[in-house]
């Protein structure tokens, strides 16, 4: 993902952490992205860390109460807040039988103001069924970045049950753009994978292809491959708009193992493109140049062509075209020998 992705990011989970709107720290913007998730994670360790020894008795004391009272004072005497807190120095199976008996939208609640760093084994306990009603109540909440946080902790067959709560394809890509950790994108598409054609249109038609970029960024190469092959099959608009995206973000050094992964027929349709050719970098060129082989004559006709129109001669010439059009010598005119 691009620097400037990641700031993005970066910012949006601050925010969400510190319950402000994003716009009010803008001024953020030019703050590098490591810089700004090691600011993150320490005003998250301020916020949940400050008074370790109270919060400790305060689970050791819940651990004494019958489970029906202690779901009735956690709602009524904790709060929210002070659960949070507390969720990550409860034992698993305790928490587990305390959150099947808390409601839905309190769980929802909690969940906002954890630090699941602190709670890894509490989570991965919570029956799958809570973590579906729960995930399903953050999103009609739109807390993306709170679904985000939890993502990576979740067990792939709790994720499969997940997946589905999230219905809408534009809050998938909000959620995948937040996910705090992005090594599991690749077993995020596993499970959605038959969703894949409407997060792309949805990246189109909701003017989310910054957050598409970012995901496709992070999967591995037969992954980005499938999908720069989905998005090659779509029409022509939707692909001038993904382009152009990526000339505005800089973000071409990702694309670039896309392209030299794709099909043959692929490859060709993106070649076709006028956007491809006219505004690209340099690497783009010469990736056209090195999978030449794998177009058809009138493709590698037309990136020619157009490769003479902008001056680069070099790229016609690998194309196997001339080097440069030449022009004819003019005839001898009359009294004017040859």
């Amino acid at each position: 993902m691009s620097e400037q992705l990641e700031r993005s990011a970066e910012i949006t989970k601050l925010a969400r952490l510190l319950d402000v709107p994003t716009d009010e720290l803008a001024y953020l913007a030019e703050i590098p992205s490591s810089a700004l998730a090691r600011f993150r994670e320490q005003v998250a360790d301020r916020l949940f860390g400050g008074d370790a020894e109270r919060l400790k008795r305060v689970a050791a004391a819940s651990k004494l109460l019958p489970l029906p009272l202690a779901v009735k004072l956690a709602q009524l005497a904790f709060g929210p807040l002070l659960c949070a807190a507390t969720a990550g120095l409860l034992e698993p199976a305790r928490a587990a039988k305390l959150s099947a008996k808390m409601p839905v939208p309190f769980l929802a609640d909690v969940a906002t103001m954890m630090d699941p760093r602190r709670a890894a084994a509490v989570i991965a306990a919570v029956p799958t069924p809570v973590v579906v009603a729960v995930g399903r109540e953050l999103i009609d909440r739109g807390e993306y970045v709170t679904m985000g946080r939890f993502v990576g902790l979740l067990s792939q067959s709790t994720l499969r049950a997940a997946v589905p709560a999230i219905e809408s394809d534009e809050a998938l890509l909000h959620t995948a753009f937040v996910l705090e950790d992005k090594d599991r994108l690749d077993d995020l598409l596993a499970v959605a994978r038959d969703r894949v054609d409407g997060l792309i249109r949805t990246a189109h038609e909701h003017d989310m292809w910054a957050e598409a970029l970012d995901l496709i960024s992070h999967l591995d190469l037969a992954n980005r491959a499938e999908l720069g092959d989905l998005a090659a099959a779509q029409d022509d608009e939707l692909l001038d708009s993904l382009i152009r995206t990526v000339h505005e973000l800089g973000n071409w050094d990702d694309m670039l193992p896309v392209l030299m992964a794709m099909s043959p027929q692929s490859l060709s349709r993106i070649a076709e493109l006028p956007v491809v050719v006219e505004s690209t970098p340099q690497s783009v060129w010469d990736a056209l140049v090195e999978r030449r082989h794998d177009m058809p004559e009138p493709v590698r006709e037309l990136i020619r062509d157009r490769a003479l129109h902008l001056g680069r001669a070099d790229v016609a010439a690998a194309m196997g075209g001339a080097a440069a059009p030449s022009r004819p010598r003019p005839r001898p005119g009359p009294g004017r020998s040859g």
